[in-house]
């Protein structure tokens, strides 16, 4: 009788460990300000709203999220609250934030604190949430666990935030986010590097299976508007003649290889010279990663896929992508990047009449 009573305390009391492990976790974040109050070497130079939430900027290089003030109790209840809902939400409409906030304020939750947290918990980037939504964030890094957040600011450069993930915060936020753009990560498939629903690259590793620090995660981000000749001129990024000049090679079909270091500008110039490509001709453009984002109606993008089968089969590298596009009747072959045997197939395409435009890791022309 005694072993029974036993037994039956381990099953209940394992089965709490589990629906404790279960519950859905609201991740907050706050700015500590007593630091920064002008008593120390460091002062806050910039402040201003993201939703809810507020970004202070300081002078020692820190980027700092600032939640709404939300009480540990009011918090909980929150919750206990998305619990009840959570298997309830439909797919579709736990993927878009705004149908996500009818839900949840249908349901009874009216404070706006509370529907901004839990939409952004369930179907939204939890705190990372602010950064994502940041005009002037171009890149978010977490290396690792336990690790403050590094964020590339377009105005003040890298800044360490204070976003930090435990081991098993960063596991979770991993599978979600990956989850949201519809691929899935395990120990046998332990990185990716995936297009958001934002548009956004996102690049992860999972756990500890070829990393031994654990997850990690970097998100580039990508303007909402398409880069265009126009915008970089404005910004003085390119000469008026040198724009010109790239105009008549791409209305001629010249072949044009942009060439650069990492983070120099390759991709975003791909995407504004392919926006100089005359409206009515096709464009077929084959990348890894889908960066690019045309304003052309003739335009069929083509993204590499990795193998479907745990024998590496089914897996459609850029060369077999550059042979199809030669079916595709192109005018333009656009490749985000060549490394390999496809540069030789791009080269012949570009001889049988087509234009292209493509990019090469490289640190000069010479080079």
């Amino acid at each position: 009788m005694f072993e029974v009573i036993v037994m039956v305390f381990r099953r209940i009391s394992l089965s709490k460990k589990v629906e404790k492990s279960r519950r859905l976790k609201v991740k907050v974040v706050h700015a500590d300000l007593k630091s920064f109050n002008g008593t120390t070497r460091s002062t806050v130079i910039d402040e201003y709203k993201i939703d809810l939430a507020t970004i202070f900027i300081t002078s020692d290089g820190r980027y700092l999220v600032h939640d709404p003030p939300i009480t540990e109790y009011e918090l909980e209840a929150a919750e206990r609250e998305a619990e009840n809902l959570i298997f309830t939400i439909p797919d579709v409409i736990s993927s878009k934030e705004n149908g996500l906030q009818r839900i949840l304020i249908s349901a009874g939750i009216s404070d706006d604190r509370i529907v901004y947290l839990l939409s952004r918990e369930i179907s939204g980037y939890s705190v990372l949430q602010p950064a994502i939504k940041d005009s002037y964030v171009e890149d978010i890094q977490i290396p690792g666990p336990d690790t403050p957040a590094r964020i590339m600011h377009s105005i003040y450069g890298p800044l360490v935030s204070n976003i930090v993930f435990t081991d098993e915060e960063l596991d979770k936020l991993v599978e979600k986010l990956v989850h949201l753009s519809g691929k899935s990560i395990s120990v046998y498939q332990p990185m990716l590097s995936i297009r958001l629903p934002e548009g956004h690259r996102l690049t992860v590793t999972y756990k500890r299976e070829i990393g031994h620090r654990g997850s990690s995660l970097t998100i580039r981000k990508f303007p909402e508007r398409p880069w265009s000749i126009t915008m970089m001129l404005l910004k003085e990024t390119i000469d008026p003649i040198v724009a010109a000049w790239l105009m008549t090679l791409i209305e001629h079909r010249k072949a044009i290889l942009v060439a650069g270091t990492m983070g120099t500008g390759k991709t975003s110039m791909i995407n504004a010279l392919a926006n100089m490509i005359p409206e009515r001709a096709t464009i077929v453009t084959i990348e890894d990663t889908a960066e690019l984002k045309l304003a052309h109606p003739y335009w069929i993008p083509l993204v590499t896929r990795d193998p479907v089968t745990l024998d590496e089969r089914g897996s459609i590298g850029i060369f077999k992508l550059v042979k199809h596009a030669l079916r595709l009747s192109a005018d333009y072959i656009v490749i985000g990047e060549v490394r390999g045997e496809e540069a030789k197939i791009w080269a012949n395409a570009l001889l049988s009449g087509h234009g292209g435009i493509t990019s090469f890791h490289a640190e000069s022309p010479e080079a």
